[in-house]
């Protein structure tokens, strides 16, 4: 029998049944995708555990009664049914290398607001001349067929494979501090990481392995803006997720989703993310001064916590996904803001540092993440490429490409990934 590829951290099995059904998705505005299996695709790991919690016809006691070696099997199924790209992608190869792709074209489907993702329908036998379905989340499966790919960050329908593994790196940090500091909170699991085998083109030149994240199915917002309204538990909700993984030295915020304040002539000015600055709006005057003092300029962090859509019960209280933008700290200085979808700038409510409730990285909780630390100052934070300042990206862009050439196996990376995330 093969030595599982699995990554079981300090987190649970999720409580909530898996989705079986696109109905379930509860997206009426969802697309119809073309799908095709790539040729090259190598599975880099997979929750073994987890995927046959999803579906019993992949246990190991199922699999055994049919003749199957489990292992062997299940990195199989995963390959046939995530490994897949859309066949707008696979036509083109502006945005990347050439696609040799293989067998027919299979359906899915692409849920509004969903990018570069796509939810597939997989199914297994359980022996009995029966199947059982799972839905699967693919991230990183191509363009949709009314979209052209451009060669702009998020812009090529592709998922680098060191962003998926940072994703998945990410994904277990959370996940261990809410097993054990917050048992009511849940990530969205991850299935496993799939190496597509060819390459992503990027507007600076360079050439990155392409890979998918396969997750479980999950509903997401309705809303065309994700931020929540000023006021409401939503909005309270993940800044206390956002101080909780402070204190660790965690955070959602980065330079994407961070404001700058700065004083013209005649006016206060703002400018969020990589927008150009505009005229500070009147209301948030007051604030804005208290924030700036005597400085000419002054920077706050804006939230950026990713929940999916669900009703609240006990012992599930929220579910995080999307850990693509985390980053680690060894301090925190500047204001945090819970950005808001009803308020000008998207400015929610603000936490100073020297409020009472500003959170700092505790040394203790602090300790087992110090190595992945951003390496600049808070005022540098976005000013060097996440390439270069970045241990976890520089981490998980070795190991992509240590992967691709074979010199490190995926029971490798995920036993790293396991070590890193152990909190107890």
């Amino acid at each position: 029998m093969l030595k599982p590829s699995t990554i079981p951290t300090e987190t649970r099995m999720p409580i909530e049944a898996p989705l079986r059904s696109i109905d379930e998705i509860d997206a009426p505005d969802s697309e119809v995708e073309r799908l095709v299996r790539v040729a090259s695709a190598r599975l880099l790991f997979l929750d073994h555990e987890l995927l046959a919690h999803d579906l019993p016809a992949l246990s190991d006691s199922a699999l055994v009664a049919g003749g199957h070696d489990p292992i062997r099997f299940r990195n199989n199924w995963l390959l046939e049914n995530a490994g897949l790209i859309s066949t707008t992608q696979a036509e083109q190869s502006v945005v990347n290398t050439p696609i040799r792709t293989e067998g027919t074209v299979r359906r899915a489907w692409r849920p509004p607001r969903y990018g570069r993702a796509v939810v597939v329908e997989a199914r297994a036998g359980n022996g009995q001349g029966k199947s059982q379905t799972l839905l699967l989340d693919v991230k990183g499966a191509g363009i949709g067929p009314t979209r052209v790919p451009r060669l702009a960050h998020h812009g090529n329908g592709l998922c680098s494979l060191r962003e998926a593994l940072r994703e998945i790196l990410f994904e277990a940090f959370v996940s261990s501090i809410f097993a054990s500091a917050a048992p009511d909170l849940w990530t969205v699991s991850i299935y496993g990481a799939i190496d597509l085998g060819f390459d992503i083109r990027t507007h600076r030149g360079e050439t990155l392995p392409a890979g998918l994240l396969v997750r479980r199915a999950h509903r997401r917002p309705l809303e065309e803006v994700n931020p929540p309204a000023r006021g409401t538990r939503d909005e309270r909700l993940r800044l206390e997720i956002e101080l909780l993984l402070r204190a660790y030295g965690l955070t959602s915020t980065n330079a994407g989703t961070r404001y700058r304040l700065e004083t013209g002539r005649a006016e206060l000015r703002l400018a969020f993310g990589d927008e150009l600055p505009a005229e500070l709006d009147r209301a948030l005057e007051p604030e804005a001064r208290a924030i700036l003092g005597k400085d000419c300029e002054a920077y706050c962090d804006g939230t950026n916590v990713q929940l999916v859509r669900m009703a609240p019960r006990p012992g599930f209280r929220a579910q995080l996904v999307d850990f693509g933008h985390y980053e680690v700290r060894r301090d925190f200085e500047m204001p945090l803001v819970s950005l808001v979808r009803d308020r000008p700038h998207r400015w929610g409510a603000c936490i100073l540092p020297t409020d009472p409730a500003y959170v700092r990285p505790h040394p203790t909780l602090h300790a087992p993440l110090a190595r992945w630390e951003r390496e600049a100052s808070p005022s540098d934070l976005g000013a060097m490429p996440r390439a270069v300042a970045d241990p976890p990206t520089r981490w998980a862009g070795e190991t992509a490409q240590a992967f691709r050439s074979g010199r490190i196996a995926g029971e490798e990376i995920a036993g790293a990934i396991r070590s890193f995330a152990r909190w107890n």
